[in-house]
C-alpha cells in the first residue's frame, strides 16, 4: 500500500522562476520554450502547491532547445522536453 504524504499549503514555500530567466529563454528559443506553470490549469486554492511543483521548470519542444536553455549561464534551470527528457544543470 502506498504511503500518502500531505503538506499543508500554508507550509509550502514556492520559488517561482525569475522572470528575467524566462524572458532570456524565450529570446534564445522563440516559440519553443514555456514555463511549465503557464501550461497547466489549477484552482486558486492550490496556487502555492502548483508554483512549488511547476514554477521552476521549463518545457521545451526538443532536446536541442532544452540543452541550450538549461545550460545557458544566464538561465541554468531545469528543462523538460515534450518527450519527457529532463535536463538539470
Amino acid at each position: 500500500m502506498a504511503v500518502k504524504h500531505i503538506i499543508p499549503l500554508d507550509k509550502v514555500i514556492s520559488r517561482p522562476l525569475n522572470q528575467n530567466k524566462l524572458k532570456l529563454a524565450k529570446q534564445l528559443a522563440p516559440g519553443k520554450v514555456e514555463l511549465a506553470l503557464n501550461l497547466i490549469g489549477y484552482s486558486d486554492e492550490v496556487v502555492k502547491a502548483m508554483e512549488f511543483i511547476f514554477g521552476n521548470s521549463l518545457i521545451c519542444d526538443d532536446a536541442e532547445t532544452a540543452k541550450k536553455i538549461t545550460f545557458n549561464p544566464g538561465i541554468r534551470t531545469r528543462s523538460i522536453t515534450l518527450e519527457g527528457d529532463i535536463y538539470d544543470p
